[in-house]
């Protein structure tokens, strides 16, 4: 069995990510002053700070007539939602997601 040293996040290059199709490795074989200490994560509650949007950070792009789409359906299934077909709620993430989208 190989050395087991401290948990470590590697982050790769874009170079690194073209020839290994991976962001990100998770390893545990780096000796233990290779390793900075560091924790990573996100918080439950965290969202997208939209205002930082063009400062560096490119927001996805939607074909417009996509999103039409996908506006016509949601407001498909609120009426339905409306009028008892559909649990109450259902809509709601959905039309916050396309609104995100937008």
């Amino acid at each position: 069995m190989g050395y087991i040293g401290p948990l470590s996040l590697n982050v790769n290059s874009d170079n690194n990510v073209a020839q290994n199709n991976r962001r990100f490795n998770l390893n545990a074989n780096n000796d233990p002053s290779d390793v900075a200490p560091v924790v990573v994560g996100v918080p439950k509650n965290w969202k997208l700070d939209r205002s930082v949007l063009g400062r560096g950070t490119v927001a996805p792009k939607i074909a417009p007539e996509l999103l039409r789409r996908a506006e016509a359906s949601v407001a498909k299934l609120d009426a339905a939602e409306q009028a008892g077909a559909l649990a109450q709620g259902i809509t709601k993430p959905l039309a916050d997601l396309l609104r995100v989208l937008k």
